[in-house]
C-alpha cells in the first residue's frame, strides 16, 4: 500500500522524450563507471601481489589486517554518504557555503580519524587477544602500518562528495589511477621487507 501510494502520483508526471539516461553516460557518468571496476580490479589485485611475493600465509594475515581497518574506516565512510546530498545542494546554491562546508568536514574528519587512529592502536591489539587469543597476533603489525592512512582517509573524505556535486568524476578516475600507480609499487616493496 505504501508503494502503490507512491507511485500512484508519479503517473500524472509526464515522461521526458530527452534520452536522460543515455545523456548522463554520455557525459560525467561513464567516468563512474569505469571507476568502480578499475577500484575492484585495484583491491583485488593487492592480494594477487600479496601471494606472488609472499605467499597464501600473508595473504591471510592481510585479509585479517584489512578487515579490521575496514570496519574502523566504516564509520567515515557512512558519513560521506550523508555529505554528498547536501554538498550537492549547497554547491549549486552557494558555492561560498559549499567550500566551508568542504573545509570544516576535512578538518573535523581528519582529527576524528586521528583520534580514532590512537585509539586503535591501543584498544585493537587488546581486543584481538581477548576475543581470539593468540590467533591473529601476526596480523597486528600490518594492521598497525594500513592504520596510518586513517588521518588521510579521513582529510580526503569529502573530496568524493564534493567531486560528484561538480561532475568531476573524471578526475576522480585519475586520482584512482594515479594512487594505484604510486601506491603499488610502495606496498610491493614494503610486502617483501615484511614478509620474515
Amino acid at each position: 500500500p505504501l508503494f502503490l501510494k507512491i507511485l500512484i502520483p508519479l503517473r500524472s508526471i509526464t515522461v521526458t522524450t530527452e534520452p536522460v539516461f543515455k545523456n548522463l553516460v554520455k557525459g560525467h557518468g561513464k567516468f563512474q563507471i569505469f571507476t568502480q571496476p578499475f577500484k575492484s580490479l585495484a583491491d583485488n589485485m593487492q592480494i594477487w601481489v600479496i601471494g606472488w611475493l609472499a605467499g597464501i600465509n600473508a595473504v591471510a594475515i592481510y585479509q585479517v589486517a584489512i578487515q579490521i581497518f575496514n570496519y574502523i574506516n566504516m564509520f567515515l565512510s557512512a558519513s560521506e554518504s550523508v555529505l554528498g546530498p547536501i554538498l550537492s545542494k549547497e554547491l549549486n546554491r552557494n558555492v561560498e557555503v559549499g567550500k566551508f562546508i568542504i573545509s570544516r568536514m576535512s578538518k573535523y574528519a581528519f582529527w576524528l580519524s586521528s583520534m580514532i587512529m590512537i585509539m586503535s592502536y591501543l584498544t585493537v591489539p587488546w581486543a584481538i587477544k581477548l576475543l581470539f587469543g593468540h590467533k591473529y597476533d601476526v596480523s597486528i603489525l600490518p594492521f598497525y602500518i594500513i592504520l596510518l592512512a586513517l588521518p588521510f582517509v579521513g582529510l580526503s573524505m569529502p573530496l568524493r562528495p564534493a567531486f560528484f556535486a561538480i561532475k568531476g568524476q573524471k578526475h576522480l578516475l585519475k586520482i584512482h589511477f594515479l594512487v594505484t600507480a604510486i601506491m603499488y609499487p610502495l606496498a610491493a616493496i614494503l610486502t617483501i621487507f615484511l614478509r620474515e
